[in-house]
Formats: structure tokens, C-alpha cells, sequence
């Protein structure tokens, strides 16, 4: 993954990509359908209630970022990075999170309806509460994962490698 701000300047609401530095504070801005450069990096900033529906953000780094109700809706974000990043209620529905790295995550509540999740690094994170309907799970990690209340249809589970113990913590069909 490339964890640089790209050269050439982006405006977003304002503030070009090279302002955008550790720990920056963009929660409720709209970042609708941002065609990001790859590699553009977000690590440790504030995103709470960011709006990045139909974004382009393929190896994109969200590491340490915050999230909560944060919308990824139709947005590309194949190869992304989301290690340790927080949130609740985000919603990633019918977003390309192809071989994205969500390990280590903790995105409680978050909405993954139709979301393309396949050969995705979700190991050791928390999911409680997430729904996973109509999701491309295949090849998806889900190692260590909590899943507890998290709603996956009945046909998915039998295709992924959970542990009893986690079977055991999904809701009942």
C-alpha cells in the first residue's frame, strides 16, 4: 500500500490534499464521489459522519481512523486499508472492499448490504451487530473476528470458516 498524499493537490471542501495531515478533522464533510488518486492516506484523522458515497479510494489508507457514520455507499475501495480503525453505523453497502484490510477494525453496527468483501482481511476485528446481507463473502478472513448479533444469511455462513464460537454468537435465522 502507498501511504502518501498524492503530488498534485486535491481540494477537498476547501482544504487541498496537502493540508490534510495526522489527527486532521473532516467529520460531517461531504467527500461525495472524490476521485482519489491511489494511495491517498487518512490515517488518524477524524471522519465521523463523512460523506464518501460513489468516492474512488482503491489503496486508500484509513488506519486509526474514526468512523462512526461514516457513508462508503457505492464506493471503490479495493485494497484499502482500515487496521484499528473505529466506528459505529458506518455504512459501507454495495462498496467494492475487494481484498480490503479491515483487520483489527472495530466497526460495530456498520452496514455491509451487497458490499463485495471477497478475499477481505477481517481477522481479529469487531462486528458486532453488522449486517452482511447480499455480501460477497468469498475468501473473505474473518479469523478471531467478534460477530456477536452480526446478521449474515444462512446460505453465507456455511461457506465461511467461523468457529463454533461464532456461529454460535449470530443471531438466530
Amino acid at each position: 500500500f502507498s501511504h502518501t498524499l498524492p503530488s498534485h493537490p486535491m481540494t477537498i471542501n476547501g482544504s487541498t490534499s496537502s493540508e490534510i495531515k495526522c489527527c486532521a478533522d473532516l467529520r460531517g464533510r461531504s467527500l461525495k464521489g472524490l476521485p482519489s488518486p491511489t494511495g491517498f492516506d487518512f490515517s488518524h484523522v477524524a471522519l465521523d459522519y463523512a460523506d464518501f458515497s460513489g468516492a474512488y479510494l482503491a489503496g486508500a489508507c484509513f488506519q486509526r481512523a474514526s468512523l462512526t457514520g461514516t457513508n462508503f455507499s457505492n464506493a471503490v475501495l479495493t485494497l484499502t486499508d482500515f487496521f484499528l480503525a473505529v466506528g459505529q453505523e458506518v455504512d459501507f453497502s454495495d462498496a467494492d472492499l475487494y481484498r480490503g484490510h479491515l483487520a483489527a477494525a472495530h466497526l460495530r453496527q456498520s452496514n455491509f448490504t451487497g458490499a463485495n468483501l471477497r478475499f477481505a482481511s477481517m481477522s481479529q476485528s469487531t462486528f458486532d451487530g453488522s449486517d452482511f446481507t447480499g455480501a460477497a463473502l468469498h475468501g473473505a478472513d474473518f479469523y478471531g473476528a467478534s460477530l456477536k448479533e452480526a446478521y449474515f444469511p444462512s446460505e453465507s455462513v456455511q461457506h465461511l470458516n467461523l468457529t463454533e464460537e461464532q456461529i454460535t454468537s449470530l443471531p438466530a435465522p
